[in-house]
């Protein structure tokens, strides 16, 4: 357990929610751009040659940039389920020949789901909900990879507005595959709560650390593991 998934944290970060005070409070501690620290803390662990998975990539912010890091023996699968995000990321990276699309949810099942569209601007908050009109394909990382037809990822970057878990759960012992150096996740303390889950970021923090890695939060919501030495 770390000291943001220590229970009594995270009951003054509810209260702090409930009251609109959070963001505030991040912003005097660490700074008015202390979400730029996780870009830079994730960039540090790339290399060149790279496989990375990005997983919910929306418009594609993060893959054009992986794309630019792994160089052009690297490969980026990026996965959005969205199907106006989709467009919108196809437009921009389709072009880029170490870039690789994909139209579909990542979690712990191989399904159908039900999908929200997100009202923002960027479509940033869509998301897995309970009910829906909308069904998109959901896969497994395991199933992808099993399948054979992907290259195995050397690193992950999840953010899937509250399914952190599933994806990872998805990943199975995979996960302690020593390819896999890094992940860097996106932790939705908000949205998790409301899936009366509220333990999933200690959970997560559990697996990761079962798996081999070493954790550092890097700001209140992203969470960076890396693979400890092999001995």
């Amino acid at each position: 357990m770390s000291l943001l998934t220590n229970p009594a944290i995270l009951f003054l970060r509810n209260v702090g929610r409930k009251i609109g005070v959070n963001s505030s409070i991040a912003k005097l501690i660490l700074g008015a751009e202390y979400e730029h620290s996780y870009n830079k803390a994730l960039s540090q662990q790339i290399h060149s040659g790279d496989c990375i998975w990005d997983i919910g990539a929306n418009i594609g912010h993060y893959t054009g940039l992986f794309a630019n890091a792994v160089g052009p023996n690297g490969r980026i699968i990026a996965f959005e389920p969205s199907p106006i995000n989709y467009l919108k990321l196809e437009s921009q990276h389709y072009s880029l020949d170490n870039v690789e699309l994909h139209q579909m949810a990542i979690g712990d099942v191989d399904s159908h789901v039900c999908f929200g569209q997100g009202k923002d601007e960027l479509g940033a908050t869509s998301k897995v909900v309970s009910d829906s009109d909308l069904k998109v394909e959901m896969r497994t990382g395991r199933s992808l990879l099993e399948n054979g037809n992907l290259r195995f990822p050397n690193i992950i970057k999840i953010d899937v507005e509250g399914y952190e878990l599933e994806v990872l759960r998805g990943f199975g012992n995979l996960l302690s595959n020593p390819k896999l150096h890094a992940i860097g996740i996106e932790v939705h303390f908000q949205l998790l709560s409301q899936r009366s889950n509220p333990s999933a970021p200690k959970q997560i923090e559990s697996m990761l650390r079962e798996f081999g890695f070493e954790l550092r939060w890097v700001d209140p919501s992203h969470l960076i593991g890396t693979r400890l030495p092999q001995k």
